[in-house]
């Protein structure tokens, strides 16, 4: 009966190691994950606006990205293309102007046994009779003739200027340690920053600044215009423009006792047209030159781009700065945009200090690689160095969900183990009696 109790007791004992042993995995596991403290998130500085960057979130800036662009002229002139002479067309460029009228007039009839006479000359040394109203009126009546006289224009000794600028567009960027922080231009990740800076504690004099990237354009800006003097060839002959205006008199039927027997029987009409002629004409005129020089065409502005180019030598920077008293070593990853904007894209850090690390083991253990992610070494932190991965892999999160059941079954487990072990003497003590 005592070998059932000691397997009895074994089997309580051998759970309560495992459920130590598995709180003491994911104590261990929970301990060494990285802090994640890099304080750079994409961050953009635009041009002449420079922006601080915290590497460890101390609220005090350890580097500063700026960029900038500037505009350089690198020569102006101007050139003459000769094009001689162009024919235009032909225009009318000079008039004459002629005006004909015939006036308001009002005249009374002539009463002629009980008709109403007007005698009015035809205009032709004759006149004419009719009857009408008590009153006539005529006009006024007026009319305009305009003459023009076209000339075939050229222009001559016609040549095109062109004036033009060259000038240089350049974007740059750059980034700088605050302080008497100190920083290395990197042309790639993964270079230990213990590799490029000192690993002594504290740093000392100006902090320094490496040149990021740039890129340029070469433009020309250009305006095109044509001058030159401008020729007219008038016709030879004289140029003759002719206007007319008519009106129309016409008479009334009127017929009387009296009148008839006098002979004065009238019926409508004769009737009467009254015309008014303006003649305007252009004499030849004299064929003229007009040397200028005349803006004949244009300006037209444009602009071409001759060249670009550029350079971005500098994608990351090993960092040692200082914070709290202490040294430390860090990286910042950096984009050199095209526009004169730079853009920071990641950064990390060691946390165990250079002074902490010369303390506790030595000044290696300070150092970290640009492109790390931020964690403590083990010199600094008293445990193991922390997982290869910092996100735990499925068959990872599985144990530890095992654990944390196993972990509540044996807390209920524990607290019944009084009654179990109180069941187990009982059984004990029945068998042996």
């Amino acid at each position: 009966m005592k070998i059932k109790k000691y397997i009895k007791d074994k089997i309580v004992d051998n759970k309560s190691a495992k459920l130590l042993s598995y709180g003491a995995l994911a104590a261990a596991f929970l301990a060494n994950t990285p802090e994640t403290a890099a304080q750079c998130a994409g961050e953009t500085a635009a041009p002449g606006a420079p922006v601080g960057l915290d590497i460890d979130g101390d609220g005090t800036d350890d580097v500063q990205i700026f960029g900038g662009s500037f505009i350089s002229t690198l020569g102006t002139g101007s050139t003459m293309i000769p094009i001689g002479t162009i024919p235009v067309g032909t225009a009318p460029v000079a008039y004459a102007y002629a005006q004909a009228s015939i006036p308001s007039q009002a005249f009374t009839a002539i009463p002629y046994y009980g008709c109403s006479l007007f005698a009015l000359s035809d205009g032709a040394g004759g006149t004419v009779v009719f009857a009408g109203g008590s009153m006539l009126t005529i006009g006024p009546l007026v009319t305009s003739a305009t003459a023009a006289a076209s000339a075939m224009i050229s222009y001559v000794s016609a040549f095109t200027n062109v004036y033009y600028a060259t000038y240089a567009v350049v974007n740059y960027c750059f980034v700088t340690g605050l302080g008497s922080n100190q920083i290395v231009g990197l042309s790639a990740t993964g270079t230990g920053v213990c590799g490029v800076i000192d690993s002594a504690p504290g740093v000392t004099g100006v902090g320094t600044s490496s040149f990021v990237g740039s890129n340029y354009a070469i433009v020309s800006a250009y305006a095109i215009q044509a001058v030159g003097g401008v020729r007219y060839d008038f016709p030879t002959t004289t140029v003759t423009a002719m206007a007319t205006a008519s009106t129309v008199v016409s008479g009334i039927t009127c017929s009387t006792s009296t009148a008839s027997v006098y002979g004065g029987y009238f019926v409508a009409g004769p009737y009467l047209t009254l015309s008014a002629m303006a003649t305007a004409s252009v004499p030849p005129q004299p064929d003229a030159t007009l040397p200028g020089p005349y803006l004949l065409a244009g300006p037209y502005y444009g602009s071409s781009v001759l060249a670009t180019g550029g350079t971005n030598p500098i994608t990351a920077v090993a960092v040692q700065f200082e914070s709290g008293g202490e040294t430390f070593n860090g990286w910042v990853t950096l984009t050199c945009n095209g526009d004169g904007t730079i853009t920071c894209s990641g950064s990390g850090y060691q946390q165990c200090s250079i002074e902490t690390a010369i303390a506790e083991a030595t000044a290696a253990d300070s150092c970290i690689s640009v492109g790390e992610a931020t964690n403590e070494s083990a010199a600094c932190g008293g445990v193991e160095p922390p997982p290869t991965t910092d996100i735990p892999t499925l068959s990872q999160w599985g144990l530890i969900t095992l654990m944390l059941a196993l972990m509540s079954y044996g807390a209920v487990a524990m607290s019944n183990f009084g009654e179990l072990a109180t069941l187990f003497k009982r059984r004990e003590e029945e068998e042996l009696v």
